[in-house]
């Protein structure tokens, strides 16, 4: 039997790739990297787990070759609240654990009402207050307005124009509360946006992220925990 040492390389190589797109194969990988952990935890929901924006982030630190591995945890189940997550027994026993960094992400919704923004701040503030004892550091992921035009705003057009501004209200809110400092990943958006690229960060739904919305996130977040 004759090996093609180039061709078994690039089947390597292709074979490496789609086994780091598989749930948990970073935690293969890291068996043999010998770099120190950086423990990170994502609480969220879909803005979090799109397009594994977590992965995007460990893949961006890899190349820029960061010192220490990014060993992340992410529980982010679509359309999560804070106080889901409080009431959750595994993300209970998740803020008990020893972490670098803990990042928190609640629903955009729950900042556009008076209601919601309620609990939004009475959840929020015992999530951050729950993760300080073990945290070497906590933030607060501030999420993006739905898309102009996008169904949801044909819905609800008194949001249109104004729900940046209430999202952005809300996490100030809460980060002024909690002194927990703010990932304003909605701001990159907006100002990305307002550049007019020739891409979309949006989903055809007008919510969760394209795939360069997600890239895009990713960055704002290693700039900040790295």
């Amino acid at each position: 039997l004759k090996i093609n040492p180039v061709r078994t390389l690039m089947l390597g190589g292709l074979l490496a790739f789609a086994l780091l797109q598989l749930p948990g194969a970073y935690r293969v990988f890291d068996v043999f990297d010998s770099r120190p952990a950086l423990r990170v935890l994502f609480i969220g929901n879909s803005h979090t787990h799109v397009n594994d924006m977590p992965g995007m982030m460990r893949h961006i630190a890899d190349s820029a070759g960061m010192q220490q591995r990014y060993d992340i945890t992410m529980h982010a189940p679509g359309g999560t609240t804070f106080r889901d997550h409080w009431n959750n027994p595994d993300v209970q026993n998740l803020l008990t654990q020893q972490w670098d960094h803990v990042v928190l992400q609640g629903a955009s919704s729950e900042t556009l009402h008076e209601d919601f923004v309620r609990e939004f701040n009475t959840y929020g503030e015992r999530l951050a207050e729950k993760a300080r004892p073990t945290a070497d550091k906590s933030w607060l992921y501030v999420t993006w307005s739905y898309a102009s035009g996008s169904e949801w705003m044909r819905q609800n057009p008194w949001y249109e124009g104004r729900m940046q501004g209430l999202v952005q209200s809300g996490y100030r809110q809460l980060s002024k509360a909690t002194g927990v400092p703010l990932v304003n990943v909605g701001q990159a958006w907006k100002d990305v946006a307002e550049a007019k690229p020739a891409f979309s960060l949006y989903q055809a739904d007008g919510n969760h992220a394209s795939v360069h919305g997600s890239y895009l996130t990713a960055l704002v977040m290693f700039q900040h925990l790295s």
